[in-house]
């Protein structure tokens, strides 16, 4: 799809997501992105568009587990954590980066938390639907052979690594982000439209029991 949505837009269709209320976007689908399936078998892998998605994330013990089951790779973490704020300032989220390499592609991703005051405002008002869930961006940077190029845009990942055929599965450690509070005003709570279907879920022998998830803890 060619729609670019903001990073503050899609934090405010991640509230109104895990609150129950119309999305008020209907170009972000719900996929299992942490399931038994590639990337190239969710995506169009035709063109470099950006797809938006809400997915859950899966969790081990005290682990995030961002494997594709079935030795089918995993997505890699770079870069730092970045805040997301609102037209005040104040932080209403988090940004961080992902890439996962095929045979033939090179995916980057962008995956949105919520922030710890506001998720714990929600839960104190009884509004969390959707528990674990976070809102991502991805897009397809071409094949491997193709992309020294991604050192520029990745920053430090060298051509070296992106050349790793066997990568285990993705476990990234926890820690609290700051827990200093922030003031957010409600974001998008007027707008509506409908969820769109769900992509890439279904049965299947690896798939996981869902766990609860608070979205702030991360690295």
């Amino acid at each position: 799809m060619g729609t670019n949505i903001n990073d503050e837009q899609l934090i405010g269709y991640l509230i109104n997501f895990v609150t129950g209320v119309p999305v008020g976007c209907n170009e972000i689908r719900i996929v299992e992105l942490y399931g038994n399936k590639k990337p190239s078998q969710l995506f169009d892998t035709t063109t470099t568009d950006h797809h938006y998605f809400f997915t859950e994330l899966k969790k081990r013990g005290k682990y995030f587990n961002r494997g594709i089951a079935g030795r089918g790779g995993s997505w890699r973490k770079y870069g730092t954590n970045e805040e997301v704020v609102d037209k005040n300032r104040s932080v209403i989220g988090f940004k961080r980066r992902f890439r996962f390499e095929e045979e033939n592609h090179i995916w980057i991703m962008k995956e949105y938390c919520l922030f710890d005051s506001k998720l714990k405002d929600l839960r104190l008002r009884g509004q969390i639907r959707h528990e674990g869930f976070v809102v991502c961006s991805i897009m397809r940077k071409g094949t491997c052979s193709s992309q020294c190029q991604v050192n520029q845009d990745l920053g430090l990942i060298q051509c070296d690594d992106l050349k790793e055929s066997t990568m285990t599965a993705a476990k990234d450690d926890e820690c609290s982000v700051r827990q200093e509070v922030v003031h957010t005003r409600p974001l998008l709570d007027s707008m509506d439209g409908n969820i769109p279907g769900q992509v890439g879920l279904g049965s299947n022998e690896h798939q996981e029991t869902p766990y609860s998830v608070t979205f702030y803890e991360f690295l």
